[in-house]
């Protein structure tokens, strides 16, 4: 009963930091087009964080499938 606890509460807790991070990727994404040709130096800054919060999702994105595969495996596993 552990193991299925643990990998539901990594399920959860991936899913919310996915649509966290979803969120601030969307709202610097907003903001590279408001300073886009303004100001070079602002829009690398916005930029850097844009790819942190892209690769940040991506490794979330990678992990995912590995913990919906062993919650199904600790569910479906019978004690016995």
């Amino acid at each position: 009963m552990k193991k299925r606890l643990f990998w539901s509460v990594a399920l959860v807790v991936e899913v919310v930091l996915l649509v966290i991070l979803y969120g601030q990727y969307k709202d610097v994404e907003w903001r590279i087009f408001l300073v886009q040709g303004q100001q070079a130096y602002r829009y690398a800054e916005l930029h850097q964080e844009w790819l942190a919060y892209s690769g940040g999702m991506v490794l979330i994105g990678l992990a995912l499938p590995f913990t919906v595969y062993f919650l199904i495996g600790a569910l479906r596993r019978k004690k016995g």
